[in-house]
């Protein structure tokens, strides 16, 4: 069993997340509701152009690239497939 002291602290990451839709136009209702689903109720959705919505949130994990990934894939999770997450 490892050594609790020598794990890493699990700590909350800021991360933003870029939401595109292969036929343009994005429905913020939409990507809100994956974003809230997937539990990130403290999410900000920011849909300023019609073809992307930015997500920033609070997320926890040990590093940013494993808290980008984990919520990458819970959000994702709770989208049609023809939106489109990036870092």
């Amino acid at each position: 069993m490892p050594d609790p002291d020598r794990l890493p602290s699990r700590r909350l990451i800021p991360i933003t997340l870029n939401i595109s839709r292969s036929s343009g136009f994005i429905d913020a209702l939409r990507v809100s509701d994956a974003v809230f689903g997937a539990g990130y109720t403290d999410a900000i959705v920011g849909t300023g152009i019609p073809s992307l919505a930015v997500v920033e949130a609070d997320v926890w994990g040990t590093s940013e690239e494993e808290a980008r990934t984990e919520a990458m894939a819970r959000i994702t999770a709770k989208l049609p497939a023809e939106y489109r997450i990036t870092p």
